[in-house]
Order: C-alpha cells, then sequence, then structure tokens
C-alpha cells in the first residue's frame, strides 16, 4: 500500500501540453506540508500559459491566413471584375476604330468628291473661257459682215 501511495504521489498527469504532478493527498502531511505541495503544484500549473500562449500564437496565425485567404478572394473578384470591363473597354474601342474606318473612308470619298467639283469647275471656266472667244469670234464676224 505505501508503494502505491508512493507511486501515485510521485505520478504525474498529462494534461494538454504540460505535465503537472498529481496533488498528493497523504494524511500524514500537515497542513504547511500540504500548503507547499499545492504551492508547488500551482506554479507548476501556471507554466501551462507559455503553452497556451503558443495555442494563441497559432489561433493568430490561422486567423491571419484566413483574412489573407479573404483578401485575395476578393482581390480575385476584383481581377475577375476588372477583367469584365477591360473586354467591354476592348469591344468599345473596336467599335470605336470601325467607326474611324468608316469616317475616313467618308473623308476620302468627300475629298474625291471636291477633287471631281474642283475638275468640274475648271472645266466649266474653261467651257465658258472658250464661250466668252467663240461669242468674241462671232461679235467680231457680224461686225466684218455688216462692213462688208
Amino acid at each position: 500500500m505505501n508503494k502505491i501511495k508512493s507511486i501515485i504521489r510521485n505520478s504525474t498527469v498529462l494534461l494538454g501540453f504540460a505535465t503537472i504532478p498529481v496533488l498528493s493527498s497523504s494524511c500524514s502531511q500537515t497542513k504547511e506540508q500540504k500548503y507547499e505541495a499545492l504551492k508547488k503544484e500551482i506554479n507548476e500549473f501556471n507554466e501551462i500559459p507559455k503553452y497556451k500562449t503558443n495555442i494563441d500564437s497559432f489561433n493568430r496565425i490561422v486567423t491571419s491566413f484566413t483574412q489573407l485567404n479573404n483578401k485575395l478572394k476578393d482581390k480575385i473578384t476584383l481581377t475577375t471584375e476588372t477583367s469584365a470591363k477591360v473586354n467591354e473597354i476592348k469591344k468599345a474601342i473596336n467599335e470605336l476604330n470601325q467607326q474611324i474606318g468608316a469616317f475616313e473612308s467618308l473623308k476620302h470619298k468627300i475629298n474625291e468628291s471636291i477633287d471631281n467639283y474642283e475638275d468640274v469647275s475648271n472645266l466649266y471656266s474653261g467651257t465658258l473661257s472658250k464661250l466668252k472667244e467663240l461669242n468674241n469670234k462671232i461679235e467680231s464676224t457680224d461686225k466684218q459682215l455688216l462692213i462688208l
């Protein structure tokens, strides 16, 4: 029986990450001895916050990774939205380029029309000059005929 009590007194219990001696309750101990043993066991038990701090640190790391993951998801969403907007802008640019091409074609046709108008105008001016010359010749011929 004494051997069992000795084993119990000296044995420890694994609690969480810390090994804590089992509180020995022997009738032969005085109150002061019990107080000292309890105080020692409490001091050893107070070492657990070190491990708790490690767990808290781990939890903070997990929380940080979770927040980072959420931020990355938000950025992916923003990237997807931005990509959609970029595609819309590209489509609008293509439409504008088509309209610019149509305007360039129209400008070319207008320039051709202006060139044609100038040609017609020059032709008209030339014809008008020749008509004046012809008219002058006719008048001159009429005068000569009257003289005859």
